[in-house]
């Protein structure tokens, strides 16, 4: 960058990763919001969607999930930001409006034939739907206790 004069093309993609002032840090992150805002709607949905999908591939392959974020949290999430109405979603999926609100917010959990549906609106399989709930069941039950004083050793003695 010479004199002060800023040059959109040289602060991105740029090996040198220029030191950049406040001001041209707003200009870059207004181009970016321009650029976002001025995509097509569906392409806005699809990044989403991308961005839905990977966090919940990620957390149900994490084994070690403790209480992280439920499903129906992402969820609940994503419909917010795709502007989508709880009791529409509730009524697409055959679940009651009054109850929406527990699968939301994990106090319910989807079963398998509405993974499956949900598998075929979003594009996210079944089965990491339901291994994020159960990874969640499992890390609660676990930290629950009452499991200490099992044993292999123990049965074989009784």
């Amino acid at each position: 960058m010479k004199n002060n004069e800023f040059n959109f093309d040289d602060a991105i993609g740029s090996d040198k990763n220029p030191e950049l002032s406040k001001k041209q840090h707003d200009t870059i992150r207004a181009a970016r919001k321009a650029a976002y805002e001025n995509r097509p709607n569906h392409d806005k949905i699809e990044d989403l969607l991308d961005g839905f999908r990977f966090s919940l591939k990620r957390n149900a392959s994490d084994l070690q999930t403790t209480e992280g974020k439920n499903f129906g949290q992402y969820l609940n999430d994503l419909l917010r930001e795709m502007n989508i109405k709880r009791s529409t979603f509730a009524n697409y999926i055959q679940i009651s409006p009054r109850n929406i609100n527990k699968y939301l917010s994990g106090e319910r959990k989807f079963n398998i034939e509405q993974a499956l549906m949900l598998e075929k609106i979003f594009k996210i399989s079944a089965k990491t739907v339901l291994t994020l709930q159960w990874n969640i069941e499992i890390a609660k039950a676990k930290k629950k206790g009452n499991l200490d004083g099992l044993s292999l050793n123990d049965l074989l003695e009784a």
